[in-house]
């Protein structure tokens, strides 16, 4: 996204508790069973994000908040192949000590 202050905050399936693994900064994995999408069962994502305030961005987040009913546009990109039996790993973020 392009406003770094506007974060990921949790990525849940909403009906059928298929667990997201995140695999990337910003990617998040999960197997959906053939059997399942064959049956028509619907996999809903729910993303929750959080605006960091920082001081620096005051004049644009007051801009944003007086608009009556102001558009964030948050690009998402969905990217489904088959499964294979690869190996899904936990991203670690890498995170310095200050």
């Amino acid at each position: 996204m392009t406003n770094e202050n506007i974060q990921i905050n949790n990525i849940v399936e909403t009906i059928d508790n298929n667990t997201l693994t995140k695999t990337g900064e910003n990617t998040y994995t999960a197997i959906i069973p053939l059997n399942k999408i064959k049956n028509g069962i619907t996999n809903n994502i729910k993303i929750s994000i959080q605006w960091v305030d920082n001081e620096l961005d005051s004049t644009q987040d007051i801009s944003i908040g007086a608009t009556s009913n102001p558009k964030l546009h948050i690009p998402i990109t969905v990217h489904v192949s088959q499964y294979l039996g690869e190996t899904i790993s936990e991203y670690v973020e890498n995170v310095e000590n200050p």
